[in-house]
């Protein structure tokens, strides 16, 4: 598990489902953690100076959340490094979706892998 972030109340659960692990605290906050490997991505779709690859989504959340603020990386490797973008907005659901993007188009393909840490509360 990664270091979470500062809460005020203590653990009430801690567990792993749909893909995500989490810890739900005593005052209505949580944290959750996933890792999406990805291989291959191709960045071809030319976006002004830039090119994409096309929309990657994640899983849903194990439950729903009344507020979150979402952090993402990615992490490649085959060599050939990319940045993340939101594909789309996120929901009390679903962390947003993203594209991976370079300054030069590849056929070839991008491989790695895209974490995601979730805090917010929950219903």
């Amino acid at each position: 598990w990664k270091d979470a972030m500062l809460t005020a109340g203590f653990i009430t659960v801690s567990k792993k489902r749909n893909g995500w692990r989490y810890r739900e605290y005593s005052d209505g906050t949580c944290d959750l953690w996933t890792e999406l490997s990805v291989s291959n991505v191709k960045i071809t779709t030319a976006v002004g100076s830039l090119y994409r690859s096309e929309k990657i989504t994640l899983n849903n959340y194990p439950f729903k959340l009344t507020s979150s603020s979402v952090t993402a990386e990615f992490a490649a490797s085959n060599g050939i490094g990319a940045l993340m973008w939101p594909a789309s907005e996120k929901t009390t659901d679903a962390p947003p979706g993203y594209y991976l993007m370079q300054p030069i188009s590849s056929s070839t393909g991008v491989s790695g892998v895209i974490s995601v840490h979730v805090h917010g509360t929950y219903s």
